[in-house]
This record gives C-alpha cells, sequence and structure tokens, in this order.
C-alpha cells in the first residue's frame, strides 16, 4: 500500500537493491525419546492369582494440555487408571495381545475427561487398536451430541506363557516447545524413572535453545527386550512412510526448520534388583529362649535382595570389544546413515554412553579411553566398512564426558549425556551471532561438574587424534571440560569428518543456512516460466542470500567474488532441462574455518621478552 502524500515536499522511498529473503531458522533442535505421558501404573498391571485366573491392567497418565474443540484443555494426573481388572477373567489367551484406546473428551470446564475403549484380542502381531469410529461412538453415544475428543495413546498388553507385557504407543503428534514451560504443558512433569527427555529438553533451553520439536516413541516395560528393540527401531524411523507413520528422527526430517537432532532416551537406564537365594543355618538351640525351629525350618531356603544395580536399556558394549554390534551403536549408525542421506539438512548430535566397568561388573559414565574405543567404531564404518564419505561424516558430532547436575544446593547430583548441552549451546551461538560461529568457548549451564577427569592430554588425544596405521587421523570427539573461574565450557566443534574444511561444525551449519534459505526463497517461484528473467530473479534472490554471510565474514576472501559465486544462465539450464521442467542455480561457497589454535611466537631481544606474532 502507497504512501498518502498529503503536504507538499520531498519524499524518500528506501527500497533495497535485492529482494527481501525469507530467513529461515537453523536453531531449531529436534528431541526423540520414550513416551512420558502415558506409563505402565504406579501399582504395575499383571495377572493376578496362582496360576494366573484374572487380571489388573493400570496405567499412569501424567498432567498435560490438550487442545479440543479449539480450546485448551488439561488433562488431570491420574496415577493407576482402571484400564481393564476382573479376578475371574483375562480378556486375552497366552500368545495373544489386546489394545486398549485411551481418549482424552472434551467435558464442561477446564478438565477434560479420560475413557478407556477395548479392542478384540487377536494373536501377538495380528491386534489392532480401537478405531475412530468406535471411539466417536464411546464419545458420543447419543444423537446431537458433538464432543471433541483425541486418541492420547494406544496400550497393548501381551500374554506369553503367563507372562505380561505392556506398551504404550503415542497417538498424538510431535511437540513444538518455544521454552520449558511448553514441554511441561504438552508433556507433564518429568518422573525420575531413568529416562532423559525431559532432562535434556530443560537443559536445551537453560543453555540458550528458543524452540524445540519433540518427538515421543513406544514406551515398552523396561525389562521386556522385545518391545525395547522396536522402540529403539523407533527412534530412527522408517524412510519413505507416510508422515502419520513416520517415527523418531524420520518424523523430525518432515518438520523443514529442524536442523539438528539429539536422541537422549537411548542412554536411558532401568533399576535391576537382584534376589539370591540363601539356605538358612541349622539354629542353635542354646542360644534361643524359643525353639529356633518353630519361628523359622532348619535349613529353609529365602529371597534376599541385592543391591539395586543400574543398567541402561540398550547395551552399549564397544564392537570390538564383545565381538558384536551392540544395540546402542547399531542405533547411532542407523540414525547417522539417515542424516548422511539428507547430507547438508540434520546434524546428529551424539553423546559417547555409559561403560561397564570391568572390577565391579558395573555400567558408569565413559573415560577417555572409552570414549576413544567408542569414535573408533566410527572410524572402522568408513576406513573398512565404506559406510560414507568422510564428507558425508559432517551430518554427526559427538561429544564427551557425561555432566553432572544438581537442582539446587543439597539436592542429588545427577549423571546426565551431555548433547543436549552442545545443542543449547549452539542455539544460543546461532540466535547470537549466526550459524557461522563455532557452538563452542561457552559456558555450560546448569552444571556442576563432568564425570570423569579432563586433561591436556585427553583433550588432545579426543580432538586432534594422531594417524593411525593407515596415515589418516580419526574423527574428533567435542570435550566439555572445566576451568576454573569459568565452569564447565563447551571446548570443540568439530563433526565426525576428517576432512579438512568439513570436519568443522560451523562450516557445515553455514551450508545448511544457505540451502534452507535458498530453499524458502525459491518455493513461491515453482511453476514459474523458465526463462531468462526467472534467472536473473533467483540471481538476485541468491545474492541476497549469500551477500549477509559475507558481510558477517562467515565466508572466506576479502571481496564477495573471492568468496561465492552464482551461475544461473544457459550455461546449467540447456533446452533439454528446461524441456524436461527442471531449473537449475549453481552456487558456490568458500566458508571461513574458526580459529582454534591462537598461537603467539615469544622471543627474547637484549634480556627484554617480545611477542613476535
Amino acid at each position: 500500500m502507497g504512501v498518502a502524500y498529503r503536504v507538499p515536499g520531498v519524499y524518500v522511498e528506501r527500497r533495497p537493491r535485492v529482494a527481501p529473503v525469507v530467513v529461515a531458522r537453523t536453531d531449531v533442535v529436534g528431541f526423540v525419546g520414550l513416551e512420558p505421558r502415558v506409563r505402565d501404573g504406579t501399582t504395575p498391571s499383571a495377572l493376578t492369582g496362582s496360576p494366573a485366573t484374572g487380571h489388573d491392567f493400570r496405567a499412569d497418565v501424567a498432567g498435560f494440555q490438550l487442545v479440543l474443540g479449539g480450546a485448551r484443555v488439561l488433562v488431570p494426573e491420574t496415577r493407576n487408571l482402571a484400564v481393564s481388572s476382573g479376578a475371574l477373567w483375562i480378556p486375552m489367551l497366552a500368545g495373544e495381545s489386546i489394545v486398549f484406546a485411551l481418549v482424552a473428551a472434551e467435558q464442561d470446564g477446564p478438565f477434560a475427561e479420560l475413557m478407556v475403549v477395548r479392542g478384540n484380542a487377536a494373536a501377538t502381531g495380528t491386534e489392532r487398536a480401537p478405531d475412530d469410529a468406535q471411539l466417536e461412538l464411546r464419545v458420543n453415544p447419543m444423537p446431537g451430541m458433538h464432543r471433541a475428543w483425541a486418541r492420547v495413546a494406544d496400550i497393548v498388553y501381551r500374554r506369553d506363557a503367563g507372562a505380561l507385557g505392556m506398551t504404550v504407543l503415542p497417538a498424538l503428534d510431535a511437540a513444538r516447545c518455544d521454552d520449558w514451560r511448553d514441554y511441561l504443558l504438552a508433556f507433564g512433569e518429568p518422573r525420575d524413572d531413568g529416562t532423559f527427555l525431559g532432562s535434556a529438553v530443560r537443559a536445551y533451553f537453560a543453555n540458550g535453545g528458543r524452540r524445540c520439536w519433540v518427538e515421543t516413541v513406544r514406551r515398552p516395560r523396561f525389562d521386556d527386550a522385545v518391545e525395547l528393540d522396536r522402540a529403539r527401531a523407533e527412534m530412527a524411523g522408517v524412510p519413505g512412510v507416510p508422515e502419520r507413520e513416520a517415527t523418531g528422527l524420520e518424523r523430525l526430517l518432515l518438520l523443514d526448520e529442524v536442523t539438528a537432532c539429539d536422541v537422549p532416551d537411548l542412554h536411558a537406564r532401568r533399576v535391576d534388583r537382584p534376589v539370591r537365594q540363601v539356605t538358612l543355618a541349622p539354629p542353635e538351640r542354646e542360644g534361643c529362649f524359643i525353639p529356633c525351629d518353630d519361628v523359622v525350618p532348619s535349613g529353609a531356603v529365602v529371597d534376599v535382595a541385592g543391591e539395586p544395580v543400574t543398567l541402561p536399556l540398550f547395551d552399549s558394549m564397544p564392537l570390538y570389544a564383545g565381538g558384536a554390534m551392540s544395540p546402542l551403536f547399531a542405533t547411532q549408525r542407523t540414525l547417522l546413515a539417515r542424516c548422511v542421506e539428507t547430507r547438508w539438512r540434520m546434524l546428529l548430535l551424539l553423546a559417547v554412553p555409559e561403560m561397564p566397568d570391568a572390577a565391579t561388573g558395573r555400567y558408569v559414565p565413559p573415560g577417555a579411553p572409552e570414549a576413544r574405543q567408542w569414535i573408533a567404531q566410527f572410524d572402522r564404518l568408513v576406513q573398512l566398512e565404506g559406510f560414507a564419505d568422510t564428507l558425508e561424516m559432517s551430518a554427526g558430532a559427538m561429544y564427551w564426558p557425561w555432566l553432572l547436575t544438581q537442582e539446587m544446593i543439597g539436592a542429588p547430583t545427577l549423571t546426565v549425556p551431555p548433547a543436549a548441552y552442545a545443542a543449547g549451546v549452539l542455539a544460543r551461538r546461532d540466535l547470537a551471532r549466526g550459524p557461522g560461529v563455532a557452538p563452542a568457548n561457552e559456558t555450560l549451564r546448569q552444571v556442576v561438574g563432568v564425570a570423569a577427569p579432563v586433561d591436556d592430554a585427553a583433550h588432545a588425544a579426543l580432538y586432534t587424534p594422531e594417524p593411525g596405521a593407515s596415515g589418516i587421523a580419526g574423527a574428533s570427539v567435542n570435550v566439555m571440560r572445566p576451568y576454573p573461574g569459568y565452569g564447565v565450557q563447551l571446548f570443540g566443534a568439530r563433526t565426525l569428518s576428517t576432512d579438512t574444511w568439513l570436519r568443522f561444525v560451523p562450516v557445515r551449519r553455514v551450508l545448511t543456512a544457505v540451502e534452507l534459505r535458498m530453499r524458502a526463497a525459491l518455493e513461491p517461484l515453482v511453476f514459474e516460466p523458465n526463462t531468462p528473467a526467472l534467472w536473473m530473479h533467483v540471481a538476485t534472490i541468491a545474492l541476497g542470500v549469500l551477500v549477509p554471510l559475507f558481510e558477517a565474514g562467515v565466508l572466506r576472501g576479502e571481496r564477495p567474488e573471492e568468496a561465492f559465486y552464482v551461475r544461473c544462465d544457459a550455461s546449467v539450464n540447456p533446452p533439454e532441462s528446461i524441456a524436461a521442467g527442471r531449473f537449475v542455480v549453481e552456487l558456490g561457497v568458500a566458508v571461513a574455518a574458526p580459529g582454534e589454535f591462537l598461537v603467539f611466537r615469544l622471543g627474547r631481544s637484549e634480556g627484554v621478552i617480545e611477542v613476535l606474532e
């Protein structure tokens, strides 16, 4: 709309020399974790009787908010929600499964009503959840009723030879969170149950993040090996499936603004309480006022609970230590392979997992030797197995060691994986100065220490490894280490690539920014006539993307022509390409690498120390 000139005079209208470019965000991180809103009951679901003659199925539901009928309502926190129970019947036979749909329905007032709709039992693997028509009939049974509702989750119970398995399948879409409170509204208050999704999102926002997407996958019982393997598979997802069926990383790849990903619940834990049987020694009658045989039979066998042992849900034994690929490494490999396919789109943030301690048999946070072992597996993928080109390995970055956090003074100290904190620093630096600045040399917030000692020797060995027998240096591990007076700092910004330039995280992210910004700017031009006029327009748009990067110092060179080039003419758009409906614009950029080692040369001249360089 033009300006209404009502007073005679001279007016100035500033017009940009290039078309304005849509700025695509590159600071948004996606998280994948186990479903936290619905889980097994505080009183665990079980088959009752011995032998089993009945059942008591329970579920805990966190308090969270939903949008129903255009209004935001609260799903009330419910412990031990009665899913199904009966003292003298069991809804499925051995080898069968049954699905219950958990529904939140609109009602008068701010709270939603929770309903459970039961499906039909069927052989495991063929069971089906109640369809939407059944849910609609349950929520609105009378003609004229129009209550809004949403399927919260499907709860699957599986019966195997008297044992019971329970799995929660999330039914809600990935949630966008612009701050920590958004996460609490969408998923409820985190519980101390061995998972890391809630603490990872909190660490991300505490360290500078401003937006993230959270995608959840199935949540089985933590002793159910079969369902845990399925949960691992869902963390990666299946490429090419429809949006409604996409899970984990595959779902996040459908969100254009997500440029980095962390899977914190790959490191989730469970607590095992081992029980051993002890045979009581024969009693000594002389020492008893009452014959001990009257209280405890001589030679009785009793169960004694041992000390609790914390174990990871997904085994992290190194590849060549156990002779087979560990489940956790297999999942990291699958995630990285998917990110490699997208080339510049997604940066996968990885953490060295907890490792078994040979002396105690327990899993403990990894030390420097374990970190070298773990990163060596990724080197093996490239150098021996042909997993990917070293350029493509820039799709991932590895972080170590684990960190110590504390809610407040006097509260317990918790050990957490480091990747979420790196994600927060990445977003903080991106928002403050852009994607071309290394996400490093920043103090971590809500961190009180590191779980493994870090010195210069360990840092150097992990960050700048020496070449191996093949003469090729391995991938780098980004180290977090404490500095007196500064706290714990993220002091590394390298990818898993060993390429001279793409080994740097900021170089990799500048390419991501160029791709996303060009895509956002060119989308309105799809189906435009492929003529020289379009070529000129697109070249102008490309300059609008690249010139600000050059002026910000992100690109190398003293002049724009030394920093980038744009080719959009007949040389890249020949007649046969135009006839096929293709339009091509070619960009070349020279991205500036970060100055990691600042070197000063000192000399002495006539007894005076001078700085030479």
